[in-house]
């Protein structure tokens, strides 16, 4: 459950899909698309996600985007750190039509 992880849109698009796995057992996908992390906190907001309302193509009425994450554990901890880590940003209000937004975030390893 809550692994993140990346496919390609196809050869010659230069364009990624990220998606975020809604349960176990999805051993058919292992060795296809690159995996970033995994859920660590926030189940809630994967289930919000998962609840939202789709057309026949299986995409959200309503736009939704992750706008901060948090890592909980970095794997690469012989790189400099920063002596603290930034703060998340101060929410904003997008007025622009085409983003009727869920502002969600997520926790992620």
């Amino acid at each position: 459950l809550g692994t993140l992880a990346m496919v390609n849109k196809g050869p010659d698009t230069n364009g990624s899909q990220f998606y975020i796995t809604l349960r176990s057992g999805l051993d058919f996908l292992d060795g296809k698309y690159t995996i970033f992390g995994e859920l660590a906190e926030g189940e809630e907001v994967l289930e919000r996600i998962n609840a939202s309302y789709c057309d026949k193509h299986n995409r959200p009425y309503r736009n939704i985007r992750i706008k901060h994450t948090h890592i909980l554990e970095d794997p690469f901890e012989e790189e400099l750190q920063p002596a603290e880590e930034p703060a998340s940003p101060p929410p904003a209000r997008d007025d622009r039509p085409e983003a009727d937004d869920e502002i969600v975030s997520a926790l992620f390893v």
